[in-house]
């Protein structure tokens, strides 16, 4: 019974929903101080190289948090995003983690695509995971930058 869920969106998506991509953005070692907490804000640049954190800075690890994304072309298969830490107001301010880039996304009109995208921090360090909100993809995550 517990498969049923699979096999439905195999037959309407033609692929099965999946728990999405994940990739270590940065080892715990750097990233959490001896005190189980951030050492900075882990956050993304947003437009006019805007800092814009997502976890703050002295957060208890594990802390998590997740956002939504969408495509801002007709068709776009991929987003990117430059991950950084600090706690600058501007992204050239702060330590940059990389740039990673979020493909597999299918083919839809602009703004319809909703890709989750987790940040996590625990002892092991910071991940980022990305998930097709509407399950018609099989995302990947890869550095693309330092």
């Amino acid at each position: 019974m517990r498969y049923w869920p699979g096999l439905i969106a195999l037959f309407l998506f033609g692929c099965a929903p999946t728990d999405g991509a994940s990739v270590l953005v940065e080892p715990g070692t750097a990233a959490v101080s001896l005190d189980g907490t951030l050492r900075e804000s882990v956050g993304i640049e947003t437009l006019g190289g805007v800092f814009t954190p997502l976890l703050a800075k002295g957060c208890k690890v594990p802390c998590s948090r997740s956002q939504n994304f969408s495509t801002a072309e007709d068709g776009q298969g991929q987003i990117l995003l430059h991950v950084f830490r600090g706690d600058a107001a501007l992204a050239k301010s702060t330590h940059s983690l990389g740039t990673f880039q979020i493909a597999g996304i299918a083919s839809a009109p602009r703004g319809e695509p909703s890709i989750g995208v987790k940040f996590k921090a625990d002892e092991d360090g910071i991940t980022l995971k990305a998930v097709d909100n509407n399950g018609r993809s099989r995302l990947s995550i890869a550095r693309v930058a330092p």
